[in-house]
């Protein structure tokens, strides 16, 4: 065996290594940032879920402007949540969600057009649209909407629409 042969496979070696380590890298990426995701999508559904358990006032009105923060185990109807920002997110109570320390939540609302769901009011029209995103710096992790109309707060809760 030559000393060219030795070196030649040497340099394979060292190529098939490099490839393997970069790959390993990669996988290990593709998985935190998967995991991120998932756990942002987790605490996205449980905020939206938490914010559609809460009725919506029973006298429609704009939607508030002003930004909310800190716990939220006193809110009481939908509007509570408007505009709503979590730095870090938190649960309930306050409490920092672990593994989302740089992270942060947001709750946005506006009202629909009855006649054209893809225009917004600034009036109240019955139909509210609330959308709930998690950030991680400027990259949004995940993002979910729902929407309430007074219609269904009537049957959900009783009373006229």
């Amino acid at each position: 065996v030559s000393r060219v042969e030795v070196a030649s496979s040497a340099l394979v070696l060292a190529l098939m290594m490099a490839s393997a380590l970069n790959a390993a890298g990669l996988s290990a990426k593709i998985r935190g940032t998967q995991s991120a995701t998932n756990q942002a999508a987790l605490l996205c559904a449980d905020l939206l879920s938490e914010v559609r358990a809460q009725p919506m006032p029973a006298v429609l009105e704009a939607v508030p402007t002003g930004s909310v923060s800190g716990p939220r185990d006193a809110f009481d109807d939908v509007f509570d949540y408007a505009n709503y920002v979590a730095f870090p997110p938190t649960d309930e109570k306050g409490t920092t969600i672990e593994g989302a320390e740089n992270w942060w939540l947001r709750v946005t609302m506006q009202w629909l057009e009855t006649g054209d769901l893809s225009r917004t009011s600034t009036d109240p029209t019955g139909v509210l649209a609330i959308r709930v995103a998690v950030n991680r710096g400027s990259k949004e992790l995940a993002r979910m909407h729902t929407l309430r109309t007074s219609a269904g707060e009537a049957a959900r809760f009783g009373g006229a629409p």
